[in-house]
């Protein structure tokens, strides 16, 4: 998998590796990555991003401050990020995220919605979150139902569908918010 790579400046090493600085895009079949700066150690067929790191691929988007990439290992870290699984209509933001070939992420201090962009009515927040797309399940530890970032629910383990499937258990609680910030209409 051949890996083409842009950018306004580029220096490489007597070892063969490359530092890529100002608009950097590396693309890889149908991922793109993009960045302020970028090291990229081929031997090792790693890399190093820093600045406006984001990633967009068709099923995910991630926008961070930093990332590493491990190609042979097929493992993406993004710091400080938020991310997007547009065709599931999730969203949120986590301390760390690692994403491993398969369609399986990682989060640490996540939040994650199923709101539409800019309407942030209510989240949950996990300690730990992994999203498997592949079963199209997630599982959180440590959660918290907020609304309006208001802690109302505390739920020490949860499994959730990240599609339109249902699955059998707890359902997914519905409500909404009013102009007021006042839940209404609650089915539990």
């Amino acid at each position: 998998n051949q890996i083409e790579a842009e950018s306004d400046e580029t220096q490489l090493s007597p070892g063969g590796n490359t530092l890529l600085s100002g608009n950097v895009v590396m693309q890889q079949q149908n991922r793109i990555l993009k960045s302020e700066r970028a090291n990229w150690f081929h031997e090792r067929e790693y890399g190093e991003f820093e600045g406006n790191v984001a990633l967009i691929a068709p099923d995910l988007i991630l926008e961070g401050n930093s990332a590493t990439a491990d190609q042979q290992a097929g493992i993406v870290n993004f710091y400080d990020a938020q991310y997007s699984l547009p065709a599931r209509h999730l969203r949120g933001t986590a301390s760390h995220i690692q994403t491993i070939e398969g369609g399986k992420s990682q989060l640490t201090s996540a939040t994650f919605t199923f709101c539409e962009p800019g309407s942030n009515d209510w989240d949950i927040a996990a300690s730990e979150l992994n999203l498997d797309q592949e079963k199209g399940v997630g599982s959180a530890w440590h959660t918290r139902l907020r609304i309006a970032e208001i802690p109302v629910l505390y739920i020490p383990y949860y499994r959730f569908p990240i599609g339109d499937q249902r699955m059998t258990g707890f359902l997914n609680p519905s409500f909404s918010v009013n102009s007021q910030l006042q839940a209404e209409d609650i089915q539990i």
